[in-house]
């Protein structure tokens, strides 16, 4: 674990495993069972690392589940007969389940027997897996699918929980589409003529990465005629994203879940010729235009690349990023250059005032206003609050529960009882007022009475009507 901060300290691995605690916590012998947090890879040479120091203390047929991280995929391994290593996606793109054994589905011995590394292996009992009792499954985070996964007892759906049904998730709900319009993200930005996703390859058409660095950083960023001989190349990490982008209106957060960190961009350095920024990215290749297609860039590289042409060796260019490369890149141009450089500077808007810098996620906001604009606008308008009206409409038909029924029935006698005694109220008004007026002997233009009095009293002029 390089880059730490400095108030933090950092072991490894291979010392912790044994160290006392850590020892004495697993001969404790009150459990049934391991579970593992570790932010890795799910095959990790650590993971096996921490596998094997657990199986020298309580032998081969405990079970050992790992929970693993940090890759962002979707993983899952088998590490022998009675461990697993299991990873669930990223960025709330899935939801992880998996199941495990526990020592009493594993075998029916006495428990100092199970203890003993050497005890041979005996027939698991569980259910889910004649082999091991392991299993896994990787849900869409999409409420419709939720619905139908067995969360309580057998034929029971998450809609029969408070989970989906209860008040309380009504309410938060409603406060999270408050919270939205106070804040102003349900601002209309503009509208995606079509789908983009973050699992799709760069030179892809519906790549989200394609799109930033191919299609919005050229046109927002980066001039087509630099003022100066260097011409600017933007690096950017491929982790920076989190969402994908739907065809249709995009509102502000929309914008805000595809790239919600506002990192400010910044030039490291200028003048760099083509053949050291390779050497800065650490790329021994000939020299392709490495943001456009060459074939190691099939796939997502670690930084991706944005430029307004193909890469010289011999071109000069400088070089810009986000705020979050900004020490890395630092460091890269100083090895290469053998010497230390200027801070780096912010790179301020075209249109902008003092202190006013571009950003990554002013760069989607800004392409999507200038160059998704809505065809219709009063359409748009029209859209917007009919979607609104029909989310607060589905949510009341979703989201009522038992409790709301029982609700509505209670207060509806309410309801009655008070337009009753409106009623009433209002007669009683009525009443006193004909009969006050009638005692003046006249009724002013526009009363409501004047209609029923002229007809019980005779002709116009005797009521003194003007």
């Amino acid at each position: 674990f390089e880059g730490h901060a400095e108030n933090v300290q950092v072991e490894n691995v291979q010392d912790v495993v044994q160290e006392d605690w850590f020892l004495n916590a697993l001969r404790k012998r009150n459990y049934q069972a391991i579970l593992v947090m570790a932010h890795m890879h799910v095959t990790d040479p650590l993971v096996d690392v921490i596998r094997r120091a657990i199986r020298d203390v309580v032998g081969s047929q405990m079970p050992i589940q790992f929970i693993t991280g940090h890759t962002h995929i979707r993983a899952y391994q088998q590490l022998d007969n009675m461990a697993a290593s299991f990873e669930a996606g990223k960025f709330l793109d899935t939801v992880g389940y998996c199941h495990f054994p526990v020592v009493k589905a594993v075998q029916e011995d006495d428990e100092d027997d199970f203890w003993s590394s050497s005890s041979p292996s005996k027939k698991n009992k569980s259910t889910v897996d004649e082999d091991t009792g392991f299993a896994h499954v990787f849900l869409e985070p999409n409420r419709e699918i939720l619905a139908q996964v067995q969360v309580a007892k057998p034929g029971e759906s998450i809609h029969n929980t408070t989970l989906a049904t209860g008040s309380g998730g009504t309410w938060l709900r409603r406060r999270i589409h408050q919270t939205q319009e106070e804040l102003g993200l349900n601002r209309v930005v503009g509208c995606a003529p079509q789908d983009y996703s973050l699992s799709q390859k760069m030179e892809e058409p519906d790549s989200i990465w394609g799109l930033y660095m191919y299609k919005i950083v050229p046109k927002m960023l980066l001039p087509e005629k630099p003022s100066n001989a260097s011409h600017p190349l933007f690096v950017q990490g491929t982790m920076a994203f989190r969402f994908d982008l739907f065809e249709g209106t995009v509102v502000v957060d929309d914008v805000i879940a595809v790239c919600p960190f506002e990192d400010i961009i910044y030039q490291i350095t200028s003048n760099l010729t083509g053949q050291q920024f390779l050497q800065v990215l650490n790329v021994s290749t000939t020299f392709p235009n490495q943001a456009r297609g060459s074939p190691k860039f099939q796939d997502l590289p670690p930084l991706a690349v944005s430029t307004q042409e193909e890469i010289s060796p011999l071109a000069h260019y400088d070089l810009w990023t986000s705020h979050f490369h900004v020490q890395d890149m630092v460091q890269r141009v100083q090895r290469v250059l053998g010497h230390a450089i200027p801070d780096p500077e912010p790179i301020p808007t075209s249109h902008g005032g003092p202190g006013d810098y571009w950003t990554t996620t002013h760069l989607w906001q800004t392409f999507i206003l200038d160059e998704w604009s809505c065809q219709d606008t009063d359409s748009t308008t029209k859209n917007e609050s009919q979607w609104k009206q029909d989310e607060e409409d589905l949510l009341l038909a979703l989201d009522r529960g038992p409790d709301d029924g029982e609700r509505v029935q209670q207060e509806q006698p309410m309801l009655v009882f008070f337009f009753i005694i409106l009623i009433f109220v209002g007669l009683y008004a009525y009443q006193k007022r004909k009969e006050h007026l009638a005692r003046l002997g006249y009724i002013p233009i526009g009363d409501p009475t004047a209609a029923l009095m002229r007809s019980r009293h005779g002709s116009q002029n005797n009521l003194g009507l003007y």
